[in-house]
């Protein structure tokens, strides 16, 4: 559809490129306590919740420094009402619905996201004045993008359904996720095992947890020890790297 589009698949191209591994789980999961534990949370199409979805929700999202994206209309449709106002009373910051208009957005930096065919309808703008303006409508300049606290964590509405990398890196950076990269490029990390996509050609940094040496699975050979690890890439390359001294057949 024209929500699910842009929300559910061309945003994922958003999120992959924050520098941070991801993982993508069901309501369903986070309800039944099957999801572990993340500093950063993006709601994604949680768009009708029952009470009981929302306390999982929010016994996921409110531990102390944990910030949570929500998108678009979280919770708007409950039992056989759709009201802006349960979208606040999810995410704790109030919202009014707009004009439809393009999804383009300024960012606080000025910097233009052009996300044209990302405009749902109906459309909310934040109307929360003590919320923490983080992006707006290009067309009418209502604010797009906000945080506020809410608890111990920090809560953040998008209106939009695609929000630029360089935002959710930021609040990856406030959440405290480590950032491997901070060049859009695609990483993947886990159990000893570091991998890093090229999206341009160049030099292409991997900021390191700790001083760590790691081997080169492709060619066999040993970087580090190190802080952070360089390479000169073509756009579409890969590097997959192991960390060293993990025993075979273990995961760290």
């Amino acid at each position: 559809s024209n929500v699910l589009f842009p929300l559910l698949y061309q945003f994922r191209t958003e999120w992959y490129r924050i520098g941070a591994p991801t993982g993508i789980y069901l309501l369903d999961d986070l309800v039944a306590g099957a999801v572990p534990p993340a500093k950063f949370t993006i709601i994604l199409n949680a768009f009708r919740l029952s009470v009981a979805q929302i306390e999982a929700l929010r016994r996921h999202t409110g531990r102390k420094g944990c910030v949570t994206l929500w998108m678009v209309a979280p919770g708007f449709s409950r039992g056989d009402q759709l009201s802006p106002a349960h979208i606040g009373e999810v995410t704790g910051i109030s919202v009014r619905e707009v004009a439809p208009r393009s999804g383009s957005i300024t960012a606080g930096d000025g910097k233009v996201f052009a996300n044209e065919y990302a405009a749902p309808n109906p459309m909310f703008a934040v109307a929360d004045p003590d919320a923490e303006v983080l992006a707006r409508y290009v067309a009418g300049g209502e604010v797009a993008v906000a945080a506020q606290r809410v608890g111990d964590g920090l809560s953040v509405y998008s209106g939009v359904l695609r929000v630029p990398s360089s935002l959710l890196r930021d609040l990856a950076r406030r959440a405290g996720v480590h950032l491997y990269n901070e060049q859009d490029d695609v990483v993947m990390a886990g159990n000893g095992w570091l991998a890093l996509h090229a999206t341009t050609s160049g030099t292409h940094t991997l900021r390191l947890p700790s001083r760590s040496s790691w081997r080169d699975v492709v060619s066999g050979e040993n970087l580090g020890p190190a802080e952070s690890l360089s390479f000169d890439l073509q756009q579409g390359d890969t590097k997959l790297l192991r960390l060293q001294g993990i025993p075979p057949n273990r995961n760290r």
